[in-house]
């Protein structure tokens, strides 16, 4: 739970409008800080390092990795909208 609170910190929300905007010095906090942060209205872990993310996807155990049911409802109906489909990766790489 400590690691939980150790997050808040930060408030990234990559569907937020101020991130959106500049997402560089969140990036860079996240890789300096948070290597592997948690969002909990999304459910979903962030991987900010480029090792850890082809870690995690070299597991190759059949494992699900997927970010389609965090996706907050106004970005999929943005997207359907737009005729495009929701991302399907549950790890994120912090640009």
């Amino acid at each position: 739970m400590a690691e939980h609170s150790k997050t808040d910190d930060i408030a990234y929300d990559p569907f937020d409008a101020k991130v959106m905007s500049n997402p560089h010095p969140y990036y860079t906090r996240l890789r300096n800080e948070h290597p592997v942060y948690y969002t909990p209205q999304y459910d979903t872990f962030w991987l900010s390092r480029f090792d850890d993310i082809v870690e995690m996807l070299a597991i190759g155990d059949n494992a699900l990795v997927s970010s389609e049911s965090s996706i907050p409802i106004h970005c999929q109906h943005r997207n359907a909208r737009q005729g495009s489909r929701a991302r399907s990766s549950r790890a994120f790489a912090a640009a």
